[in-house]
């Protein structure tokens, strides 16, 4: 068996060894009762999803269904798009729009459809997202990779997409400022990056670690919810940014461990066999279902939690952050670079 095969086994399970010491809760099913939203206890609201053609997304999509509110997802193309609306019960009303968070045109194409999904007659009251569910994302790619807009592959789709995406819809005025949600889908990997951001370095082209630049991706989105939660208190908008960890989930966000070189994502079975098979059967172990993953999210889309601003929640319970997650000042300088590197503003001005 090849070199290339075992360091990945070897790393996959390495990384499970650690995640599982760091997120117990994760462990042996270790998880509290699921939450659905009770039937029609969502009429009149919309949620934006991104991300929800497979994994957490598509499981927030199927439980929201039911409860009566108007769902938009990402897609990442047409043919992914259809699929999901082809397997969704009549009853579910939902659309999607295509988006690449890995590049910046698309993303500013995707938030100018969505404003036009809303645009509703002008006798009738305007339409506003109530939910803004930032879900979507990659995970520890093995090679430095960089988007078409020149910045690493896992800082551009975790954080400054959904930065753009985010800025872009709150400009525009799709989003309810009044009493709306900004759901940031970070991560307790975020501990990766113990050393926070490297401002001068933030698209790892000096050095390049497949972890830490997921730790520093799920640092950003934590450094970007206190840091627009506070811009809403600010602004007097009854508005509010959270963030969660969903587990250690069995999706295909982690399709890029079993690798060989140059990103190419594989399965264990492309030539790994029973090696492979194996060890997935040992990180099966430590880690949640997609029901289960996707918990806390759905829960906290249907409003639960009372003021919610700038809290993390795992497991559907608020938890303490570390020094480097909430980092004002870090939090600032992130901000600022990242509206310079997406090329978007925070507008000032402007009223409720």
């Amino acid at each position: 068996m090849s070199l290339t095969i075992n360091s990945a086994l070897n790393s996959i399970l390495l990384a499970t060894l650690i995640l599982s010491l760091i997120f117990p809760s994760s462990i042996l099913g270790l998880s509290s009762p699921l939450y659905t939203p009770k039937t029609g206890e969502m009429i009149g609201k919309t949620v934006l999803i991104t991300g929800g053609t497979s994994g957490l997304g598509l499981e927030t999509i199927k439980r929201l269904g039911g409860s009566g509110c108007r769902i938009i997802f990402t897609a990442r193309s047409k043919e992914k798009g259809d699929n999901v609306l082809s397997t969704l019960p009549p009853s579910t009303s939902a659309s999607y729009v295509v988006m690449d968070l890995a590049s910046f045109k698309s993303v500013r194409e995707a938030s100018a459809e969505i404003t036009s999904l809303l645009e509703t007659p002008e006798e009738q009251e305007p339409s506003s997202i109530s939910v803004l569910l930032n879900n979507a994302g990659v995970m520890a790619l093995p090679d430095r990779r960089l988007t078409s807009d020149g910045n690493e592959f896992q800082f551009q789709t975790n954080h400054l997409g959904h930065f753009l995406f985010t800025l872009s819809l709150i400009n525009s005025r799709c989003l309810d400022l009044s009493s709306g949600r900004v759901i940031n889908v970070a991560s307790s990997a975020y501990q990766f990056a113990r050393n926070g951001l490297n401002f001068d370095d933030l698209n790892a082209s000096r050095s390049y670690s497949a972890w830490d630049a997921y730790g520093k991706s799920k640092l950003s989105n934590l450094l970007f919810t206190l840091a627009l939660d506070k811009r809403f208190k600010d602004k007097g908008w009854g508005i509010r940014a959270t963030s969660l960890h969903p587990g250690v989930v069995r999706t295909d966000l982690g399709r890029y461990l079993f690798s060989s070189g140059g990103g190419e994502e594989r399965g264990p079975s492309s030539d790994s066999g029973l090696l492979g098979k194996l060890g997935l059967k040992v990180v099966s172990l430590f880690t949640k279902s997609v029901e289960e993953g996707a918990d806390t999210q759905i829960w906290l889309s249907a409003g639960n939690g009372g003021d919610v601003g700038g809290k993390f929640y795992v497991d559907k319970r608020a938890r303490v952050l570390g020094e480097n997650a909430i980092d004002v000042e870090a939090g600032e300088k992130l901000w600022r670079e990242s509206e310079r590197l997406t090329e978007v503003k925070w507008e000032e001005e402007g009223g409720n």
